[in-house]
């Protein structure tokens, strides 16, 4: 009988080869070659590579996204009816208007500059010039359809719904078919044509943004990835059509960030074997109402008797009845529609961000799936919603370090016009503290934008070749971070203004909307797990292949007088050793890495500086990695700040990289700020470090004082 104590022990190492098997799709294909952060944690940053980089579209291809880019200001330019959000947030309208003198004044400053850019659009649409007549001819759209101005913002977020008329025509001009291939219909965008599109979105509405993101990667890279060609020529040629959305049903009440280890939607075979059977709940799934077709993932029950923990994920495909065109009257009819076949859908959840994304609540009850609608294969379902969500997760550079950018020119623009204490110089921008706000954000933003640019050209040249899972889960950390950081600082300069829902500064929506990034498609803390999970895979791959042939010499003599064990465990636990076919490469590779060293385009000191803080992470990883072994999987806090150091030296690099490149180029006050974030950073990694260590004092403190609050609770 094994005592409490042991069988909590034993408990702990199953949980332990749980996470570890669980983690196996998260990692990536073993197919491809190791990406950047995988040799940060070897020892060396691939500078040679990050320099050689194309970061910027040029010529002929940037001209023809410009255009894109500026079709789609014209066509979901925002009307004139914010002017009215604008007056209710001041408590008045336009009949008592003329009584408030501020609101009053802003909004006759507001439709000027919405009446002159209205005159531009009209002119530009009667008299288009060549690079938009390519387009009009390309998607087939009479400019007249676009003479009308028909985005607000502040209504969609009031009323939770996108209007027909505003997704018509994003779909007429091409925004639900960015990265399908030109051979399904598509437009068949890059990954930096398809950035440029989202920072284009994100001056214009964080909901219209979500609801292209949403569609564009995890709606449409699954199918791509994994759809058999059979499914890509029916479903793709559909998508690019631009008829409805596509949705992912992933997230569960009770599994977030643990999306397969707690999900609880269970598809059996019905007794003829043609259909999957669904019973379950999903919930916060974006574009659902307006969606003809959503990617379902739940656990399959192939082999009877097992535990809903045990059993493996499968992702169906779901054809739904939903268009974009549809009014709230058609969503409703067709919601109840569906829950006569087992689909019971709630109306859109009252978030407080990207309302008119249409989130919903889901329960199946019964619902039928017919068998051959699977993507992926049968239990196949992890790389699947895994990779897929890498994908999404790349968008999030771009998107949120324009936000950033966008947000923080709105503050600074509020600053150097409103008058304040006359002590200091008469504007809240002379003020000191001020100042170091504005500085914060410029930093911030710029640094954010020379990140997000050399992941876009690194996953664009080289995302087919290396193992990108952790850049993208960086990018993602990194720019909604930062993006984050911007809008509460941007906050304290906007004041009382910043808080009112419909201000044409856009503040408050801005900083509602800006939060949605650090939860989404797996929150920030999760990510920082994986980047590190994923960075260290190679180098715990190796050191396992030595440990495992330093073991097989030994064993003998430990196992020396020990009963022998039953032919059939002896089979399982059989293992070959092999000198120079693992044992050598496995060394060489470890050792490989301690003494490499790049310098790419930097000079001599910026990469020795850089080169020698990577190989102390290395070496601490390794520590720790010693220390804990395959328990190493739980020491959050450690995983945590490996990955914060390992990211600030690819932020560093970044932004070296940017200034020296371009240097002749940058304006004074982007420079400054990009040489500001080298010093904030190098500060920054030079402590992450001291505090990377076995049994950190102020890390014991926190997690003591947190039990001692949780113990009163329970």
């Amino acid at each position: 009988m094994k005592t409490v104590m042991e069988q909590n022990t034993v408990n702990k190492k199953d949980e332990i080869k749980n996470i570890l098997s669980e983690s196996k799709d998260m990692v990536g294909e073993k197919d491809v070659s190791e990406g950047v952060f995988h040799k940060i944690f070897r020892g060396y940053i691939p500078l040679n590579l990050l320099s050689g980089l194309k970061l910027d579209l040029e010529g002929p291809q940037k001209e023809k996204i410009d255009a894109y880019c500026n079709l789609i200001n014209i066509a979901l330019r925002k009307n004139t009816s914010i002017l009215n959000y604008l007056l209710k947030g001041y408590g008045t309208n336009i009949q008592d208007v003329n009584y408030k003198k501020t609101a009053l004044d802003e909004y006759e400053t507001e439709k000027s500059k919405l009446d002159d850019y209205e005159k531009e659009v009209i002119k530009a649409l009667g008299n288009p010039d060549n690079s938009l007549k390519e387009w009009f001819s390309e998607l087939k759209i009479n400019p007249d359809l676009l003479k009308s101005a028909v985005v607000n913002p502040f209504q969609i977020d009031q009323d939770a719904y996108i209007p027909p008329e505003v997704l018509d025509r994003m779909s007429k001009i091409g925004l639900f078919s960015l990265k399908v291939p030109k051979k399904y219909g598509g437009l068949g965008f890059s990954q930096k044509e398809y950035d440029m599109v989202l920072r284009t979105l994100a001056h214009i509405s964080g909901t219209l943004l979500a609801v292209v993101s949403a569609h564009s990667t995890i709606g449409s890279a699954p199918l791509l990835m994994y759809g058999s060609e059979e499914q890509k020529e029916r479903y793709l040629k559909l998508v690019s059509e631009g008829n409805f959305l596509v949705a992912f049903g992933l997230t569960e009440p009770a599994s977030g960030t643990d999306a397969v280890g707690k999900m609880q939607c269970i598809a059996k075979l019905s007794p003829d074997g043609k259909n999957w059977i669904v019973n379950g709940e999903k919930i916060y799934i974006t574009n659902i109402h307006r969606s003809g077709l959503m990617y379902m993932m739940a656990k399959t029950d192939l082999e009877k008797g097992l535990s809903v923990e045990r059993m493996k994920p499968t992702v169906f495909i779901v054809e739904l009845p939903f268009r974009i065109t549809d009014s709230i009257d058609d969503i409703n009819k067709k919601r109840k529609e569906l829950e006569q076949k087992g689909m019971r859908m709630s109306a859109p959840l009252d978030l407080m961000m990207i309302r008119g994304s249409n989130q919903s609540h889901i329960t199946f009850e019964n619902f039928q799936i017919p068998v051959n609608d699977v993507l992926g294969g049968v239990e196949g379902g992890s790389k699947v919603i895994f990779n897929g969500l890498n994908k999404g997760r790349a968008g999030f550079g771009a998107s949120s370090a324009e936000a950033a950018r966008y947000i923080f020119e709105g503050a600074l623009h509020h600053a150097v016009n409103r008058e304040m204490f006359k002590a200091f110089g008469g504007k809240q921008s002379d003020l000191p503290q001020v100042k170091k706000y504005i500085s914060r954000m410029a930093v911030n933003a710029c640094a954010l934008r020379s990140i997000s640019d050399m992941t876009t050209a690194l996953i664009q040249e080289h995302g087919d070749k290396i193992n990108i899972i952790a850049e993208c889960a960086a990018i993602k950390i990194l720019a909604t971070e930062g993006s984050w950081d911007v809008a509460t600082h941007a906050m304290r300069l906007w004041g009382g203004t910043g808080t009112m829902r419909g201000h044409t500064g856009g503040m408050e929506l801005a900083f509602r909307d800006a939060w949605i990034g650090i939860i989404v498609e797996g929150v920030n803390e999760a990510m920082k797990q994986l980047v590190t999970g994923v960075g260290v895979q190679g180098v715990k791959d190796d050191a396992d292949t030595i440990g495992r042939h330093l073991f097989s010499l030994i064993k003998p003599f430990i196992s020396f007088g020990k009963p022998k064990k039953d032919e059939d465990q002896k089979k399982k636990k059989k293992f070959t050793f092999d000198l120079f076919g693992s044992l050598i490469p496995a060394k060489l590779r470890l050792i490989a890495g301690m003494l490499r060293f790049e310098k790419g385009s930097l000079n001599f000191s910026d990469a020795f500086w850089l080169q020698w803080h990577t190989k102390i992470l290395s070496l601490k990883t390794a520590q720790l990695g010693l220390k804990y072994g395959n328990n190493m999987v739980v020491q959050q806090l450690e995983l945590i700040r490996m990955s914060d150091i390992a990211m600030d030296l690819y932020s560093l690099s970044a932004v070296q990289i940017k200034l020296k490149s371009n240097s002749g180029d940058l304006e004074l006050a982007e420079s400054s700020a990009l040489k500001r974030f080298i010093s904030i950073t190098k500060k920054r990694i030079k402590e992450n470090l001291n505090d990377l260590k076995i049994g950190n004092k102020d890390d014991k403190e926190d997690l003591k004082v947190a039990d001692l609050w949780i113990k009163n609770k329970t």
